[in-house]
């Protein structure tokens, strides 16, 4: 006869083994370690220090973190699932992360320092729209769509590539904009002011 494992074994094995720091190296690259290791019985397990610099475990909002990959019904932590290095139809999602070296929230404030890097953002922040329209008219521009279906044909930066204009985006670099990533409004337009020398 199979018995259901505890939620307590549950737990342990879940802590034990995809519960993970990411820890920045020398270098600037990443890399993952072990957040807890077995205890002194099944029944529990410890938590060790792996060297990462930032303890952030219960402060960092992955919604807001650059690598972040919204999904249902979990956030994709795309730094994680890289780091993994193993099958690409695998990934993991944000809580699998404790301290957090790679953190890197989008801020209400941000600093660009040309057209290529808005470009950039643009693409990084298209997903907290939750409709490709709402993200054009925010930003400004049009894509090539398949009339029949409304299939958008080209990705923001192709569109880019091909010399599409942006409307509501900065004309002078580099600037601040600010982002109200966790409550936009597609019926304002994007609010930045210049900061660099006057001409």
């Amino acid at each position: 006869m199979i018995y259901p494992t505890s939620t307590e074994k549950q737990n342990i094995k879940f802590l034990l083994n995809k519960y993970k720091d990411i820890i920045r190296n020398d270098d600037g690259s990443f890399r993952l370690d072990h957040r807890c290791i077995p205890g002194y019985n099944d029944s529990c397990v410890k938590f060790v220090d792996t060297g990462v610099h930032n303890h952030n475990e219960f402060e960092h909002d992955c919604y807001k973190c650059k690598y972040c990959e919204l999904n249902h019904p979990f956030n994709i932590c795309s730094m994680r699932t890289n780091l993994e290095n193993i099958q690409s139809n695998i990934t993991f999602p944000t809580h699998y992360v404790a301290n957090c070296d790679a953190y890197n929230p989008i801020e209400y404030l941000n600093i660009i320092h040309d057209k290529n890097e808005m470009i950039n953002f643009i693409e990084m922040v298209q997903q907290y729209f939750g409709n490709p329209e709402y993200c054009e008219k925010y930003f400004g521009f049009s894509p090539n769509v398949d009339d029949d279906t409304g299939e958008v044909l080209e990705t923001i930066r192709e569109y880019y590539d091909r010399g599409g204009e942006f409307a509501n985006i900065p004309d002078k670099y580099p600037c601040v904009i600010y982002f109200p990533i966790d409550n936009i409004n597609i019926h304002e337009k994007l609010k930045w002011v210049y900061i660099g020398e006057s001409v």
